[in-house]
């Protein structure tokens, strides 16, 4: 169980700073004039600004606290990840989705020595994925594609996912 950090004192250099600020001027405006009130009004005002200092000054920002878990093994975070930006209003997979979805292409294929952006890992990734997926991440402009292209997609680099042996994805059919 963790304790809570320890509170510090404020530093009384700032407080010590605005008092012989505050007493000085606080003399003077009455001095000119100023009515009784109004000079302790403006002398505390100083003092709390010093306190306030004191208490900014040089402190450190308190630790941040997770307020939830990682990912625990086994979880598949990536995908869970994806499906909120696959559907668009008008029910074609967004431009964000297919985004995501290369990302995380880029992600997986990086963990198997491949570089989607790479021409020469072409021939390997096809061999993975199959071509269909392929051309799906290396589109650029055009209609979106439908939905279950982007399952076929996910699918296939789902099936490659590291711990399991490296299967081949032909145009839906899955041979281990």
């Amino acid at each position: 169980m963790s304790r809570p950090p320890r509170a510090r004192a404020i530093p009384l250099g700032p407080v010590v700073g605005a008092l012989a600020i505050a007493v000085p001027a606080g003399l003077f405006l009455w001095f000119v004039g100023i009515s009784v009130a109004s000079t302790l009004a403006f002398a505390v005002t100083v003092v709390a600004a010093g306190i306030a200092w004191g208490g900014y000054a040089g402190s450190t920002a308190p630790p941040a606290y997770r307020l939830r878990p990682g990912p625990r093994p086994g979880v598949r975070s990536d995908a869970a990840q994806l499906s909120w930006a696959l559907r668009d209003r008008d029910g074609q997979v967004s431009e964000p989705g297919e985004k995501r979805v290369r990302l995380f292409a880029r992600r997986r294929l990086t963990r198997h020595g491949l570089d989607l952006d790479d021409p020469a890992h072409r021939e390997r990734i096809e061999a993975l994925i199959g071509e269909s997926a392929y051309a799906l991440l290396m589109r650029s402009g055009g209609p979106r594609p439908p939905l279950s292209a982007i399952e076929h997609c996910l699918d296939a680099l789902d099936a490659i996912a590291p711990g399991r042996p490296a299967a081949t994805i032909q145009e839906g059919r899955h041979t281990p």
